[in-house]
């Protein structure tokens, strides 16, 4: 879903998904996993994102993440925690020349420092050695065509810079 404001100051954007995933019938050796949840497949997700506009070249958006926990083998033995995420970030755009935008933009992935892992399954990863992913901050730096709407990317010179905060 999207919605503006009238005056497109602020916008508010989400997706929500339900997954019921299962084993219709599934049968391995001496083992029946059927009626049992796919291993590594949440049952929810939700994403929102609030946007505000103060002015014309600014903008400021934080979002926010749900994803529920996750079953990690076929035999429904061992589970994870789902986890929630917090983004924020902003950018800048302004006209270089005629025809040619550039936005400058910053992020802050993972505010709160959650401990959490998209990859988890049995057999895709040990156990007991999850992904953490620290907050980090990634600063963008872009110029485009407007004539054309062809994007020109100066990564290479200022790019996608990316900083760990913690360790």
């Amino acid at each position: 879903y999207k919605w503006a404001s009238p005056s497109a100051i602020m916008t508010i954007e989400g997706a929500y998904t339900f997954g019921a995933n299962t084993f219709d019938q599934f049968i391995d050796g001496a083992s029946d996993f059927s009626g049992n949840q796919l291993p590594g497949t949440p049952d929810h997700r939700n994403f929102t994102r609030l946007t505000i506009i103060p002015m014309k070249k600014w903008s400021f958006h934080a979002e926010y993440h749900w994803v529920s926990g996750v079953f990690l083998n076929d035999a429904n033995a061992f589970s994870d925690d789902g986890y929630q995420l917090l983004h924020a970030g902003f950018s800048y755009s302004f006209d270089a020349a005629p025809k040619w935008n550039v936005l400058f933009s910053a992020n802050v992935h993972n505010i709160l420092n959650v401990d959490y892992n998209t990859l988890l399954k049995e057999g895709l990863l040990k156990l007991d050695s999850a992904i953490s992913y620290n907050p980090i901050i990634n600063v963008q730096f872009a110029v485009d065509k407007t004539e054309n709407k062809q994007e020109a990317s100066l990564d290479g010179l200022l790019g996608n810079k990316t900083i760990r905060l913690f360790k």
